[in-house]
């Protein structure tokens, strides 16, 4: 835009193909580490995992030294390169694309360190360099091309370039240095970071849902997740849903292993699906607010003190959830590193129509919300639950960066289970979109939109899964 203004058209030409070259050639970190590597590093960075670290700094050399690499290749083939694809008369650009080649390591190296920072302060803090660098190279290239041309719009470009990667590493750093303080263990025990996040003393006023269909392998790996929270649960409700291998029995032996009274099982008179065991359930529910659990996963200690303790604070809020891990079946709750950033974010309408992030497990609501899970579903219900509280209610949704629950199986596309089914999941979702575009909470353009992105979506787990059942 400034060498437009204020350069001749030759040194628009030459400039233009500078930038194409280079747009190019940052398309390779930024797809390496959009598509391939950010979702680990956002896992990583919700719930204080030193990988984070170890990949920041190994990460940093090698795409710095990738960086180098690629801009000698480009830097060597320019001379033949450009002649031959945009043509002799660009020839003059050659000089100006070796030049502005020396930006490219730093490009790399500012991807990298800008990565780490994917929670959502930290984001704003990463818009902040690049807005700094921006306006930097904005001062710079009005300087430099009226100063020296194209060659100095070059050079604006690689100075910015090279402030936005200093900027980039500087603040990462700095983020990693605090997330290692907070999490620093003494014999093992994360001793400052609970001090920094301290629990509820006691039992706290929730009601644990825990719907059991043949869990008798499961269940109780997901009750002892729930007796060890840091603040318990003041009860824990199981649902026998009319299961067929000794669950029935095992569940009674659970009571009697654990506080009396603490454990209180329901016995459905007819296998009717977790929806239905959950609200059977929440009628029965004591305490102000209610959360699920499946009977496959566990929770992180830390889970009820977090999301309940900031609910408490928060009365507006009438549902939160969280990410969640995915675990090898030996993999346990109590090992998991303890949460640094927990700080929730409040979900619009737009995001909850776009896509469910609250998984069951994941879920707290206040039990005086008058949403249920559809009982006629055996597949999305909890989405179904999920859009009447937000939709039909106007209760406001917030979700937590930090990964509290856990799961052993893949959340779709898995062997065995409910997740194992996904085009009945996309029916139940379907299913969904057209009830509420019925009661008149979503208008038809929404729902024709999210029922198209919605399919889109189910055809990106199929392949993925490689399963289209």
């Amino acid at each position: 835009m400034i060498v437009s203004h204020l350069g001749t058209p030759p040194d628009v030409g030459a400039y233009g193909v500078g930038v194409t070259i280079l747009t190019a050639l940052y398309l390779l970190p930024t797809v390496l580490f959009q598509k391939l590597l950010m979702p680990r590093f956002h896992r990583w960075a919700a719930s204080g995992d030193e990988r984070l670290e170890r990949a920041y700094r190994v990460g940093n050399k090698l795409m710095f030294a990738s960086g180098v690499v690629i801009a000698g290749i480009a830097a060597l083939l320019a001379p033949t390169a450009i002649p031959l694809v945009f043509g002799k008369q660009y020839e003059q650009s050659v000089n100006v694309v070796v030049f502005m080649t020396l930006s490219v390591p730093f490009r790399f190296l500012t991807v990298c360190a800008s990565s780490v920072m994917t929670t959502r302060d930290l984001i704003r803090v990463r818009n902040r360099c690049a807005a700094i660098a921006l306006v930097f190279g904005v001062i710079a290239g009005v300087v430099g091309v009226s100063r020296a041309g194209i060659v100095g719009a070059a050079a604006a470009s690689v100075a910015g370039e090279i402030l936005w990667a200093v900027l980039s590493v500087l603040c990462a750093r700095h983020f990693l240095s605090d997330a290692r303080r907070d999490s620093v263990s003494v014999d093992g025990d994360p001793q400052v970071a609970r001090e920094a996040h301290p629990p509820l003393a006691g039992q706290v006023p929730v009601s644990v849902i825990i719907p059991c269909f043949n869990c008798s392998d499961t269940i109780m790996r997901a009750v002892q997740s729930v007796f060890q929270q840091t603040c318990r649960p003041r009860e824990l409700i199981l649902v026998d849903d009319c299961s067929t291998d000794g669950t029935r029995k095992y569940l009674d032996e659970l009571t009697r292993a654990y506080p009396s009274g603490w454990i209180r099982i329901l016995r459905q008179h007819r296998n009717a699906g977790p929806g239905a065991a959950r609200n059977a359930a929440w009628a029965t529910a004591t305490q102000p607010y209610i959360a699920f659990l499946d009977s496959d996963d566990s929770w992180h200690p830390a889970k009820v003190a977090i999301q309940y303790g900031w609910m408490l604070a928060h009365p507006e809020a009438a549902i939160t959830g969280h990410p969640v891990i995915q675990l090898d079946s030996g993999g346990q709750s109590d090992a998991q590193p303890w949460p640094t950033a927990t700080a929730p974010e409040h979900v619009s309408r737009r995001r909850i129509l776009f896509s469910n992030r609250f998984t069951p497990s994941s879920i707290m609501v206040r039990s005086d919300v008058s949403a249920r899970f559809d009982e006629t579903k055996r597949h999305a219900e909890d989405y179904f639950m999920l859009l009447e509280v937000v939709l039909v209610d106007g209760g406001r949704a917030y979700l937590f960066p930090c990964a509290l629950s856990h799961i052993y199986k893949a959340q779709f596309g898995a062997q065995t289970g409910l997740s194992a089914q996904l085009w009945k999941i996309q029916k139940g979702e379907q299913d969904n979109y057209l009830t509420f575009r019925k009661r008149g909470a979503i208008s038809n353009v929404e729902w024709l939109s999210f029922s198209l992105l919605s399919m889109f979506k189910y055809l990106r787990r199929c392949m993925l899964s490689r399963r289209f059942t």
